[in-house]
């Protein structure tokens, strides 16, 4: 399913005039990290005990005036938001 979903939000930005609707941009790259946060679990530690990027990622989504996009890109990047 992610991958599907993937490529057809790719097939909806290489629309010539979607790289100019900011909107449609954000969409994409919010439906592509929801994806990657609970279909691939990229969101979830090997150690259950640890959830810095899964409360630093559903934070960020919930920020009074947030207008840009969040997205976790693999679960290699654990390292980043780890104390």
């Amino acid at each position: 399913m992610h991958y599907y979903d993937k490529n057809r939000r790719v097939d909806e930005l290489c629309g010539t005039s979607a790289m100019d609707d900011t909107e449609c941009v954000l969409r994409a790259i919010n439906g592509s990290g929801e994806s990657s946060f609970t279909m691939l679990q990229n969101g979830y530690p090997p150690n259950p005990a640890e959830h810095t990027l899964s409360l630093v990622y559903c934070i960020s989504k919930q920020m009074p005036g947030n207008k840009g996009a969040q997205r976790i890109q693999a679960a290699a990047l654990w390292g980043v938001c780890s104390p």
